[in-house]
């Protein structure tokens, strides 16, 4: 395996802006702040939450249920941050809707494996795999509501693309193309992994910044070594093949789903966005486009929390 040495990491790290670092020109102060408002203040889960990991085949993935009973509601968040982005929101939709809510850990954040072998061509096709993994092994009753932010609401509506009995009600904050987002994510999240791959094998993914799977070995002596067993070459094509997956979806108001399958969706649905002109990530005319197709897609604009949390516990509860 090829070896990343120093000044081949520096001239990766120091040229142009690498991984999610690319994405920031499209998330200005206003939106970035509203964010932070959403996701903060979760805490460690609190008294009566319930943790776990599920063990799956070749798969491990982290989880927590707030609130009592059978959960009814599963939150995917956004980007690549594990589930303690979703605590926040989960509590909220506890107190004000009365319902159990499980939030989870995808492949490759928080407590989930760092690294599994693929089944599906790429990596947002194989988190709708490992979602059905998920709720195969927890047994909850079906169906059950969706709710999904930016790549999360992506996994989430293909989810209920491909399970349609398996989805209840269906609440996104989606991800479109209308500020050209589709190549840049795909790029910062996948073309930057195979190009650095390519560069130093598995050794450069553990040791150069910015990447999720350099905080997850950086953070775990066994993600480490997990990751460099992974032969770099399957690494890379399971990189290339989900750049090709999120840049296939270019000019698209929802990167994972092309029109004609959003509007085969048979599923009550919330689409939910803050109404912030500078999310180019989140624009608001992809969201606008998203309820439309549709054919029971309702649009919600909310910039403040706490009402957006009251309009997302009515439509779940």
């Amino acid at each position: 395996m090829a070896m990343l040495t120093g000044s081949l990491c520096r001239a990766f790290s120091s040229t142009t802006p690498r991984f999610g670092a690319r994405l920031a020109p499209l998330l200005g102060r206003k939106s970035s702040r509203w964010w932070q408002r959403l996701e903060r203040n979760g805490g460690d889960g609190g008294e009566g939450c319930k943790a776990g990991v599920a063990h799956l085949k070749t798969l491990q993935l982290s989880w927590e249920i707030h609130g009592e009973g059978t959960p009814t509601v599963v939150i995917t968040p956004r980007g690549q941050l594990d589930l303690s982005a979703a605590r926040a929101l989960a509590s909220a939709l506890v107190d004000l809707a009365g319902i159990s809510v499980l939030i989870w850990d995808r492949r490759g954040s928080g407590g989930s494996s760092v690294w599994a072998p693929l089944t599906e061509p790429s990596m947002p096709e194989e988190e709708v795999q490992d979602l059905k993994l998920l709720l195969d092994w927890a047994e909850f009753g079906e169906p059950i509501s969706l709710l999904g932010l930016s790549s999360g609401a992506r996994l989430s509506a293909m989810f209920a693309s491909r399970y349609p009995k398996r989805v209840s009600k269906l609440a996104v904050l989606p991800t479109g193309d209308a500020a050209g987002a589709s190549g840049l994510l795909a790029q910062a999240y996948y073309g930057d992994c195979w190009e650095l791959a390519q560069k130093g094998g598995m050794e450069a993914i553990v040791n150069t910044p910015g990447s999720q799977f350099q905080a997850q070995a950086a953070g775990c002596e066994e993600k480490r070594a997990a990751l460099l067993s992974v032969d770099s070459k399957y690494f890379m094509n399971a990189m290339m093949n989900s750049q090709v997956f999120l840049e296939g979806f270019t000019g698209e108001a929802f990167l994972g789903l092309f029109p004609e399958a959003l509007r085969q969706l048979e599923v009550p649905a919330l689409i939910f966005h803050h109404g912030l002109a500078d999310d180019r990530l989140h624009a608001l005319e992809d969201a606008q486009s998203v309820a439309q197709d549709i054919p029971e897609g309702q649009l919600l604009v909310e910039v403040e929390i706490p009402a957006l949390h009251a309009q997302l516990a009515a439509f779940l509860r």
